[in-house]
């Protein structure tokens, strides 16, 4: 399975996610977290560097914080 259909959301709805062109709600990040396999505070941290060498993943860059 892929994270768009894990996370139950369309896959351009994560691709404009990951261009930073939307601001997600909490539920939102709650649903990509599972799928992620890290906690959900993990894809609200906002240094970037701080969240991949955290959990060792690439992560999702536009999560509504810049």
């Amino acid at each position: 399975m892929t994270l768009d259909e894990d996370a139950t959301l369309h896959f351009t709805y994560i691709s404009s996610v990951e261009r930073g062109e939307r601001n997600v709600s909490f539920q939102t990040i709650v649903r990509l977290a599972g799928p992620l396999r890290v906690d959900p505070a993990v894809l609200v941290i906002s240094d970037i560097s701080t969240r991949v060498s955290s959990t060792g993943m690439p992560s999702l860059h536009g999560l509504g914080h810049q």
